[in-house]
């Protein structure tokens, strides 16, 4: 893993080889791509890697994800969907579906 990274290193802890960072460090130099590739047994939250103040980027190849809450805004993604959505001060949440790949 990209030594960079490593506020985001704990919260993929557990997908160990489902993420990668490719370039940048949001904390260094205010931008980074980033590879997500894993499948889970349980609904994984990854509105937890969020960066506060920051503005990302979703391209979903595959499997099914939500941002947002019900009572909120929410955002699906569908397999061959993108979006975007900022985050502010508060943490956005967001997840994954169990056994998608």
């Amino acid at each position: 893993m990209n030594p960079g990274c490593a506020a985001e290193q704990h919260a993929w802890r557990e997908l160990k080889d489902g993420w990668r960072p490719l370039y940048g460090d949001v904390d260094k130099i205010g931008v980074a791509i980033e590879w997500h590739d894993f499948r889970t047994e349980h609904s994984f939250n990854w509105g937890r890697t969020f960066h506060r103040r920051s503005l990302e980027f979703c391209l979903n190849l595959g499997g099914h994800g939500a941002v947002g809450t019900e009572g909120r805004a929410r955002c699906d993604y569908s397999p061959g969907n993108c979006g975007y959505y900022a985050i502010a001060d508060e943490p956005l949440p967001a997840s994954r579906r169990a056994h998608d790949h």
